[in-house]
């Protein structure tokens, strides 16, 4: 997004102002100005392929964590198909 663009999907918090050059919509700021973790929010968690291809030496913790959440739920998943829910 670009610097000053108003930030999409806040008009039910932040109505829009009828003095144009007075908006009330946040917009969004240059890169520099995030703190560094905002940039990791954009990044894709890596997903289970990823994660079995992995090994356990080069994994770190929440990629284990990670791990063990997606194959509970594929595991609660396939049960829930074989019960027929």
């Amino acid at each position: 997004m670009k610097p000053g663009t108003p930030i999409p999907g806040l008009t039910s918090i932040y109505p829009p102002s009828k003095d144009p050059s007075n908006p009330t919509a946040p917009s969004a700021l240059p890169r520099s100005d995030y703190p560094s973790w905002v940039s990791a929010l954009a990044e894709a968690p890596p997903t289970l392929a990823k994660l079995r291809n992995m090994k356990m030496e080069e994994a770190t913790d929440k990629d284990m964590r990670r791990y063990l959440k997606l194959v509970r739920r594929n595991l609660i998943k396939e049960n829930n198909a074989i019960a027929g829910i």
